[in-house]
């Protein structure tokens, strides 16, 4: 609903707190502007200028930055706690600013357009039909945190074995049950998924367990946790498989492949299940999934130590399966038990891999 833009007779100059943080619903920029600490919103008839300090050396002298009124739109006013976030009306730039006063943030509020676009309100209430199905399904997940102490205790367990915090010994990783494969392909392919327990050295533990946090609680969420589970498992599966065809002699271990199986899952649940997705949110999680991967896979091929094949081993089992068990993202498609999906997406993935090993199995 437009309500029209103010023209105000005078300049009005109210002095203003910018931040440079990011919100938590949708990871928008809070401040594209790069401004920090105090300054001024400068109104006049037509345009809005931003007045203060701007971070970054190519910033330094330029000019207070000036927005057309009419390029705002869908401007969000927290009366609280007198702050604003200051939008252009394409969603490319962002400022948030708090008024010292409560009066002077009713007189910015009375000068700011109050236009909300079609394409605004439509993400808004995706948003809305999204948070009441996260409230729904409440706040816990547990999944994701028994992977990540099932892992820090294995670690614990190999440390007093002799593994070694920083320079790992090889022959405890095998007796431990890495996927080394001179005894994974005669008679041990428990190996594959029992490597995925393990981690070489506390930096190798530390990077892939920081990684699952972040990411890991959001996607068990989407996918339930049965179907998270299995798409974990899958992943590393693939991840261990395609690591010994690609190198049968290889002594891998680690939570890479099945980390780029749950990644390659969540790429997925956002290509079949889109609609499910506020569009915002869509753009900002796809953007920074596909350059999580393509940055990991980039560095994987650099660097000989990384075993990369088991990256992308994991990455193409988290695809394959995560578009498989993906589901409408409501109360009642969570309710509905669907077995049969479970069992399609083990088939889908263990009969490729099972004729992948058959020419590795001694």
């Amino acid at each position: 609903m437009s309500g029209g833009t103010p023209e105000p007779r005078t300049t009005r100059e109210f002095r203003v707190r910018y931040s440079t943080a990011k919100p938590s619903p949708n990871d928008q920029p809070l401040n594209s502007l790069r401004l920090k600490g105090e300054g001024k919103l400068i109104f006049d008839a037509t345009t809005l200028a931003f007045e203060g300090k701007r971070s970054g050396i190519f910033h330094l002298r330029r000019a207070a930055p000036r927005w057309a009124l009419a390029r705002i739109a869908n401007v969000d006013y927290n009366a609280e706690a007198s702050a604003f976030l200051i939008p252009t009306r394409n969603g490319k730039h962002y400022v948030t600013v708090w008024a010292t006063s409560p009066e002077d943030a009713e007189a910015i509020w009375a000068l700011l357009p109050q236009e909300k676009t079609p394409e605004f309100l439509a993400d808004q209430a995706a948003y809305q039909r999204f948070d009441k199905v996260m409230k729904a399904l409440g706040d816990r997940f547990y999944v994701t945190p028994t992977i990540i102490a099932i892992n820090v205790v294995v670690f614990i367990v190999m440390l007093a074995a002799g593994a070694g915090l920083m320079s790992p010994n090889p022959s405890i990783y095998i007796r431990f049950g890495s996927n080394y494969g001179p005894l994974t392909w005669s008679g041990e392919e428990w190996r594959l998924l029992t490597s995925a327990f393990l981690h070489v050295g506390f930096l190798h533990l530390a990077l892939n367990m920081f990684t699952l946090a972040q990411g890991g609680g959001l996607i068990e969420r989407l996918f339930g946790r049965t179907r998270f589970a299995l798409v974990y498992l899958l992943s590393a599966l693939s991840g261990s498989v395609v690591s010994g065809w690609w190198d049968p002699l290889r002594n891998s271990a680690g939570a890479s492949g099945a980390i780029f199986g749950v990644v390659g899952a969540l790429l997925a649940f956002l290509a079949v299940r889109r609609a499910d997705i506020p569009p915002s949110a869509l753009k900002a999680i796809s953007i920074g999934t596909v350059f999580f991967c393509v940055l990991s896979l980039v560095f994987g091929a650099i660097h000989p130590l990384i075993d990369n094949a088991c990256h992308v081993g994991g990455l193409l089992g988290g695809l394959i399966s995560g578009a498989i068990l993906a589901r409408p993202f409501t109360i009642e498609a969570r309710a509905a038990r669907k077995p049969a999906k479970l069992l399609l997406a083990i088939l889908v993935i263990g009969l490729p891999l099972a004729w992948m090993t058959q020419s590795l199995i001694a």
